[in-house]
């Protein structure tokens, strides 16, 4: 069992499918130092994007002021996922790196009353983050986009570790979701978690296809399902002759594996899916079985 919140594990599952790759556009940042500071904060410069856009890849421009220069300037946005399902509701979500530090991971989670916004650096042992929040959001519409101007407030876990990082003061700019396209999806999927029994067709789905030459290709499929006597997250990503899943819950998260012939099989824009995955901490398992066809395709390096 991981008795984890549902959202960090739903993005390391995300990651496995190169979830900071997108096909909107991405740039690099020189390194520089992002120790903390008591330089005084600055106003942003740049001119927020227009969210109207209705064809082409999810973008975002956005600028941040922060305590260090590094944290000040530009938003380098790697990969922008729009009606991303989340417990409850669905979310915008923006992945990128920090204006001046590349090795500085920076998400964006926008819903129509809020922006959470995470820096985070390291790994293991040496993982630092710092979370922040403000309510300055506009025009919300998870399949658009929207419109942030927001001071933020620190919201930290107690128990996090912030290391070096800076503090992240404010934030502003537009988020554009394209030609959105959620995707579909028959897989059904029963089994046990932390939280009761597993069973259903999950709804809101969301399918995407990844395309990254460093680490293959894969689909992701997103969506709510019936959890004990409430709601929870359904997320796989697929490969060929593997499915790696996540069932999250407010009680708790399970995470399930197989590699197994035909237990996932990539398709022509979608895949097949047929595989009872097991969670090996726990011997719990889930079996999802059904068809997936994308709505969106990340591409990255």
């Amino acid at each position: 069992m991981l008795a984890k919140p549902f959202w960090p594990l739903t993005c390391a599952l995300l990651a496995l499918a190169a979830c900071g790759s997108s096909g909107g556009s991405s740039s690099s940042s020189s390194s520089s130092s992002s120790s903390s500071s008591s330089e005084p904060a600055q106003s942003p410069t740049a001119t927020p994007a227009a969210t109207t856009a209705a064809t082409g890849p999810a973008t975002a421009q956005l600028t941040e002021v922060g305590s260090t220069p590094a944290l000040t300037g530009a938003v380098h946005a790697t990969g922008v996922l729009c009606s991303l399902p989340q417990v409850p509701g669905t979310v915008i979500r923006v992945q990128a790196t920090s204006p001046g530090d590349s090795s500085v991971a920076v998400v964006l989670v926008v819903t129509a009353s809020s922006v959470v916004v995470t820096e985070s650096m390291g790994a293991g042992q040496q993982f630092k983050s710092r979370q922040f929040t403000g309510s300055g959001v506009s025009g919300y519409n998870d399949t658009v986009g929207v419109q942030i101007e927001s001071p933020l407030t620190e919201t930290s876990a107690a128990n996090s570790s912030p290391g070096t990082l800076g503090a992240i003061t404010s934030i502003k700019g537009g988020i554009s979701c394209g030609a959105f396209a959620p995707g579909t999806s028959t897989v059904a999927v029963t089994g046990t978690s932390v939280a009761g029994a597993v069973g259903g067709t999950p709804d809101t789905v969301r399918v995407t296809c990844n395309q990254s030459a460093a680490n293959g290709s894969s689909v992701t499929i997103i969506g709510h399902i019936p959890v004990g006597s409430g709601t929870g997250l359904f997320s796989v990503n697929v490969r060929n002759g593997s499915l790696a899943i996540v069932i999250s819950a407010a009680s708790g998260s399970d995470f399930y594996t197989v590699t197994a012939q035909g237990a996932g099989t990539l398709t022509g824009g979608g895949a097949h899916v047929d595989g009872t995955a097991v969670e090996a901490s726990t011997g719990r398992t889930v079996h999802a079985a059904g068809d997936a066809t994308c709505g969106v395709t990340n591409t990255g390096p």
